[in-house]
């Protein structure tokens, strides 16, 4: 999808690049080629500045979480069943 988007941006920036040299000039169509290429380096470096400025001002203090467990051994020995041993347990489905 990005290689797709570059292609359009790229598409758009000759034609621009065209129409310019034809109705202005050269000179004028140079520089606003580099004035493009330069705007697609450093605005999206200036947006996610921008970005991460937002987020550390919206983002609370997050304590970590303390993780608390216990050895497998301290379960014991018998093991879970996995199928309920009473019949009034099994949840049925009306047909």
């Amino acid at each position: 999808m990005e290689q797709q988007l570059r292609r359009y941006f790229v598409g758009m920036i000759s034609f621009g690049f065209v129409v310019t040299w034809v109705a202005v000039g050269a000179l004028a169509a140079f520089l606003g080629a580099i004035v493009a290429v330069v705007t697609s380096i450093v605005l999206p470096s200036i947006l996610d500045a921008r970005r991460a400025r937002r987020r550390a001002v919206h983002r609370r203090a997050a304590r970590p979480r303390a993780v608390t467990s216990r050895p497998l051994a301290d379960e014991g020995a018998e093991e879970f069943p996995l199928v309920p041993d009473e019949p009034s347990l099994i949840i049925g489905v009306a047909d």
